[in-house]
């Protein structure tokens, strides 16, 4: 059982100019899903108990997901037995996450 929530975290986008690409108008791998045009994404982590940002991580191509991000760096660095808080975006995580029950999937046949 998890010891403790102590982080709450998510991604963020920010606009940016479109990046050029060789062959296409638009490069895919900045497409941010938030605002349909070009941007790059950061993830923040803040503490629970303490009013401050804990972790920042980025910037990434806005066409990576957020639970990609997260095994990128933060996942390493997180204590086995703790628990923080996130949203849906980080449901491949369920030992590390407790995500709210209302994003969670809805079981087939309810």
């Amino acid at each position: 059982m998890p010891e403790t929530t102590f982080i709450v975290v998510d991604g963020i986008h920010c606009r940016i100019h479109e990046p050029k690409h060789e062959r296409h108008s638009k490069n895919p791998r900045f497409c941010s899903h938030k605002f349909k045009e070009a941007g790059l994404a950061c993830e923040i982590a803040m503490s629970i108990y303490e009013n401050r940002c804990v972790w920042m991580n980025g910037p990434f191509a806005a066409g990576n997901n957020d639970v990609s991000i997260f095994r990128s760096a933060l996942k390493g660095k997180i204590t086995a037995g703790k628990l923080g808080i996130a949203d849906k975006g980080h449901r491949g995580e369920a030992d590390r996450w407790a995500v709210p029950l209302h994003m969670m999937p809805l079981k087939s046949g309810k």
